[in-house]
């Protein structure tokens, strides 16, 4: 999924799971909820770009 201008805080969002301890498969799947949502719903239907 393309998140545009959210990946940045997507991306932040991964380091934050990391530095918590979180497991690789726990990242993965919170991350790409994240892009999903984003692509999907704040893109597609809303004005949101931050």
């Amino acid at each position: 999924m393309i998140a545009g201008p959210f990946q940045p805080v997507i991306n932040s969002f991964r380091l934050h799971l990391s530095a918590e301890g979180k497991s690789p498969k726990t990242i993965r799947t919170y991350v790409e909820a994240a892009q999903w949502f984003a692509a999907a719903h704040l893109l597609a239907h809303t004005s949101h770009t931050d």
